[in-house]
């Protein structure tokens, strides 16, 4: 019976090829998965006809679902910070009601605000770009 046991053991540890390679995935990279879904989501978004509005919506509140799963793994990434503000006002000019248009706009109007939180120069770019030319 002892026999029976111990080629049972083997056979388990062979499941499991001793040359794989362990992946060891950062938090920081972590942010890419959502960031592709998001991306997707928003170029299916644009690429719509205007008379698929509810289809468009959908995509676009998808997009930034996935866009806020980013910010959560990567909360400095201003790009992403931007696309949601722009989704928001996409968002905001598809409503024909007023009320839902109002919030669209004032959700953008605060991913804009969060843009103070970053030290965002443009003198600084302008700045970089005057000194590489005189080299």
């Amino acid at each position: 019976i002892n026999n029976n046991n111990n080629n049972n053991n083997n056979n388990n540890n062979n499941f499991y090829p001793t040359n794989a390679v362990k992946h060891n995935v950062k938090t920081k990279q972590m942010y890419v998965i959502p960031r592709v879904e998001a991306d997707a989501a928003l170029e299916l978004a644009k690429s719509k006809q205007k008379f698929e509005t509810f289809e468009i919506e959908s995509l676009l509140l998808t997009a930034i679902e996935r866009y806020s799963t980013v910010l959560k793994l990567k909360p400095d990434d201003i790009d992403v910070l931007l696309n949601i503000a722009h989704i928001y006002i996409d968002l905001a000019e598809m409503q024909i009601e007023k009320s839902k248009a109002d919030i669209y706009f004032t959700k953008a109007y605060e991913k804009f605000q969060c843009l103070d939180n970053f030290n965002i120069n443009s003198n600084d770019n302008n700045n970089n770009n005057s000194n590489d030319n005189n080299n």
